[in-house]
């Protein structure tokens, strides 16, 4: 009786037990219904697509999302190979980084462009991670959003840019173009007229003559506003600081506008702070034009009285100079309520005065912005008929400042000299010691060539006329490296343009070591279009229609002492990029002894850096390349010397990737810059001082 009761026992125990066991696997299969339709109302509410796939690539779920982007469902597509989605040619791409990601090294994310169902290309923004179980990968799972529109969006948005950009230089081409075509005549417009008016004339002729100057200095005067003007619209008008003497430029500026002064019958005077230091770094070019355009604009609206050019010192400190200029006139004046609207495009106060006066009505435009772009505002005084005061303060680093005593001596001497008549002197006839200079012109207009032969046979030198790039080149190889001095060279000729031939004689001069100077005469006047000279090998640059004493200064520049060493002044051609004195002064805290000790140093290097460089380009030794390019890269950075600098970088990047010809190019490049850099740091060596000589290149 107790072993049927004990078995009866244990049945209903084994029941029970089943019982809760098949209780437990209906909650489980319950629980995994929920699951299953949680996880399936996800893939259908999901705006992604949601989808698995096997360890062979096979569809395994796909969210009705994917169906929505691509047309196909989930029905279609299972234990389908997802690859198939992809075109052909990245089809094999698209099973690697699948097998890659199940694996558990795929990428995470990527791109990819999948064909829908109507024959559209689909771009997606996939994730991705692999799927475990019991430790081991079963599967991917992913999620894929639809950027096609974002794509295409990205895609017509760098279509504009590009564009526009084009546009831009289709406009800034235009300017260029425009720039040279009519800077050319008027060059020699100019030029000649101005020969004209130094023959013997009649009083009618010289009155005739003198009227044709005025007009074209007016017209010239209006393309260089209307240039300014769409520079300045394009983004295209930059500034270029170098050392500059602040009284020179004031001396120098005036000058050229004391004779419209006198004409008029007014009194030009130009009043300067004895605190206000000389030595300046920054865009004397631009700040000369600035007070061109108030000083001018004062003699113009200007019958009676005087106008006076005033620098006072607003604040100073040791590094820094804040300078307010100031230029007062007893003209028309201005009203009040027409004295912000001045400063607008091609408007001025009262519209009869352009019918009067003349002009474009950009001149204050133009100089509001340059004041900008300098970091100062302008500001205007002034009443109807009571005359006007403009005035602007802009801050300068120092170069140099003079001691008070000499200051003021400066002073006394700058007012003098404004103050009295006289003429401009022009240097003496150029030679190159006992012999007359001798030059080739290469240029292509027949009124530039008769310009300039007059103008420099007249003072002493021997020409020579090529007029193309051709003939220029094939003369220079006729002569031989000793057969001219220098060579005036216009921009744009038949044939060869004055860019190629420069090319090409530099090129040549690599295995002579010589240097034949070249001096850019271009009537381009766009920023950039020095540098671009510069660039290719030329040593100056003279913009069209050309400045006769500027033409006497260069070439007497190039022809006395060393040619191969000319020292150009701060104002006419520096060139920072070769060697930044400001930059370099800065570095070292204004230790010029340091800079000294430190041009020394790379000098003595110089010579066995330029042998290994040679002997690491015959053994195509990269390795080596880079080091000694490296070597020079320290050294030209701590002397700011960054035309060789950039040079060096040239060449370690070249020597990494492994093209020879482009490794070669690069080391020519470099025993170039660093030939080009060595005379400048052997006069400092000898005692230079570079904040008063910024050393220049040739």
């Amino acid at each position: 009786m107790v072993v049927i009761l004990a078995l009866l026992y244990k049945v209903g125990t084994l029941k029970s037990r089943e019982r809760e066991y098949s209780e437990f696997v209906r909650r489980a299969e319950k629980r995994e219904a929920m699951h299953e339709q949680r996880y399936r109302e996800l893939l259908d509410n999901a705006s992604d697509i949601v989808y698995t796939l096997d360890l062979e690539g096979r569809l395994m779920t796909w969210s009705k999302a994917g169906e929505m982007i691509t047309g196909y469902g989930q029905r279609e597509l299972f234990q389908k190979d997802l690859a198939e989605l992809v075109p052909a040619e990245r089809r094999e791409a698209a099973r690697a980084w699948i097998r890659q990601t199940a694996e558990g090294r795929g990428p995470a994310t990527f791109e990819l462009v999948v064909t829908a169902k109507d024959g559209n290309p689909v771009i997606l923004d996939v994730s991705t991670r692999a799927i475990t179980r019991d430790g081991g990968f079963v599967g991917v799972l992913g999620f894929a959003r639809d950027i096609t529109e974002r794509k295409r969006s990205e895609e017509e948005a760098q279509r504009a840019r590009e564009a526009a950009e084009a546009a831009s230089r289709l406009k800034s081409e235009f300017l260029a173009n425009m720039s040279h075509e009519i800077r050319t005549p008027m060059n020699g417009i100019l030029g000649m007229t101005e020969l004209a008016l130094e023959t013997n004339l009649s009083k009618e002729q010289r009155e005739f003559l003198e009227m044709v100057k005025m007009s074209a200095d007016s017209l010239l005067d209006i393309i260089n506003d209307i240039l300014d003007f769409s520079k300045i619209e394009v983004g295209k008008l930059e500034l270029d600081a170098s050392p500059f003497n602040l009284r020179h430029l004031l001396e120098t500026t005036l000058k050229l506008l004391m004779i419209r002064a006198r004409q008029k019958g007014l009194h030009l005077t130009c009043e300067v702070d004895p605190r206000v230091p000389d030595g300046l770094l920054g865009d004397s070019t631009r700040l000369r034009q600035v007070l061109m355009n108030l000083a001018g604009n004062a003699i113009k609206f200007t019958e009676n009285g005087s106008i006076q050019v005033g620098v006072q010192t607003a604040a100073i400190s040791r590094d820094e100079a804040v300078l307010r200029f100031e230029v007062r006139d007893t003209g028309i004046g201005i009203p009040p309520e027409k004295q912000q609207i001045i400063f607008e495009a091609f408007t001025q106060a009262d519209g009869s005065t352009t019918r009067k006066y003349g002009g474009t009505g950009l001149g204050l435009t133009i100089t509001k912005k340059l004041v900008n772009m300098m970091g100062g505002e302008i500001n205007v005084q002034s009443e109807a008929g009571q005359g006007s005061i403009f005035s602007f303060a802009l801050p300068f680093p120092l170069t140099q400042s003079l001691p008070r005593e000499k200051a003021k001596e400066e002073e006394s001497v700058f007012d003098s000299r404004m103050g009295a008549p006289g003429t401009l002197e022009l240097p003496a006839p150029p030679k190159r010691g006992d012999a007359p200079l001798r030059i080739l012109l290469a240029e292509d207009n027949p009124a530039n060539q008769k310009l300039i032969l007059y103008l420099l046979e007249k003072q002493g030198c021997t020409l020579e006329v090529a007029n193309d790039g051709k003939e220029a080149l094939a003369l220079v190889e006729k002569a031989g490296p000793d057969g001219f001095d220098l060579i005036l060279m216009d921009i744009q000729m038949p044939y060869l343009n004055g860019f190629e031939v420069t090319r090409i004689i530099r090129q040549n001069e690599r295995e002579s070591r010589s240097h034949l100077p070249i001096i850019a005469l271009t009537a381009h006047a766009m920023k950039g279009d020095r540098e671009k000279c510069l660039e290719a090998g030329m040593d100056a640059y003279i913009s069209k229609p050309i400045d006769r004493e500027e033409l006497f200064q260069i070439v007497e520049r190039f022809a006395s002492g060393s040619l191969e060493r000319p020292l150009p002044s701060p104002e006419t051609f520096s060139r920072p990029e070769v060697l930044d004195t400001a930059e370099c002064l800065a570095r070292v805290g204004g230790n010029s002894q340091l800079i000294g000790e430190l041009a020394e140093l790379f000098l003595q290097a110089c010579p066995r850096l330029l042998e290994e460089l040679n002997q690491a380009v015959v053994d195509q030794d990269r390795e080596r390349l880079q080091n000694i390019a490296h070597t020079v890269k320290s050294s030209a950075g701590n002397l700011s010397g960054k035309a060789a600098l950039r040079a060096a970088q040239n060449l370690e990047w070249e020597a990494s990737c492994g093209d020879f010809e482009a490794i070669d190019r690069a080391c020519g490049n470099l025993a170039h810059e660093i030939e080009r850099l060595r005379p400048i740091l052997a006069d400092l060596v000898k005692g230079g001082h570079p904040e008063t000589e910024p050393a220049l290149l040739p």
